[in-house]
């Protein structure tokens, strides 16, 4: 399983991670904007403190927040209206996209601020493609929106922890798996300092040992190892004094 922001949003990269057995949580460029803006609003008041009556409700009719009915295909938006799917496809630039309508524009209160003047009426452009509305469905699942709750916390932190504690400015190395081997190394050393704080001398011998066989057997270090051995520690009063090795 693989977690990312939509930072990493490449389709022709998602495409073969779907192939792929690895399963990837990742929110589409619309969802990113709709965490954004509700971050803003929780954390940067000041933000809207400036902005007329006008523009803070063009602010409600923005794509991000017209709720998708996955079930119906179709778009709710902020205030009930319906947008349906128009029987065409629509091409742009040899891409095809579906577009989500209404015919309710002209009698609707919030025409001025909803839709825009060439068209006076609002339209949502999907892409017509089968493996992101995958994605995106499981992105939206409950497991999906689960499981990046815990990305912040687990990866944010350590990646930031890596770069201002252990002075890791950047890859040195090139190929998938010299970067991976890199990248396992600096997080094993990372891990092995954090873990020196609260243990003996000897168990961190045993551990760096550990290791090194490891290495010697596969040619590699996997991450998991310190997974492994999560029941093998002995601890007293919170600290490791051994290893059950």
């Amino acid at each position: 399983m693989l977690c990312v922001d939509n930072g990493y949003w490449h389709i022709e990269s998602l495409h073969k991670m779907h192939t792929l057995p690895t399963e990837i949580v990742i929110p589409d460029t619309t969802s990113a904007s709709k965490t954004k803006a509700e971050l803003r609003k929780e954390y940067n008041p000041s933000y809207y403190r400036y902005k007329s009556d006008e523009e803070l409700e063009k602010e409600k009719f923005k794509p991000y927040n017209f709720f998708y009915d996955e079930e119906n295909d179709v778009y709710i938006g902020p205030y009930g209206c319906i947008l349906t799917r128009n029987e065409n496809t629509r091409t742009r630039e040899g891409v095809k996209y579906r577009v989500y309508s209404t015919k309710e524009c002209k009698s609707c209160p919030y025409n001025q601020v909803c839709t825009t003047k060439s068209k006076n009426k609002k339209e949502i452009s999907v892409r017509d493609d089968g493996v992101l509305d995958n994605i995106k469905s499981v992105y939206r699942s409950p497991w999906g929106q689960e499981i990046y709750k815990g990305r912040a916390p687990n990866a944010e932190g350590a990646f930031a922890a890596l770069q201002e504690s252990r002075n890791f400015r950047g890859i040195k190395t090139r190929g998938v798996k010299r970067v991976n081997d890199e990248l396992t190394l600096t997080a094993i050393t990372h891990n092995v300092k954090k873990i020196d704080e609260h243990m003996n001398v000897n168990v961190l011998k045993t551990i760096l040992n550990e290791i090194k066989k490891a290495k010697k057997a596969c040619g590699r270090v996997d991450m998991g190892i310190f997974d492994n051995w999560k029941d093998k520690f002995i601890c007293n009063e919170d600290v490791i004094v051994d290893l059950k090795i």
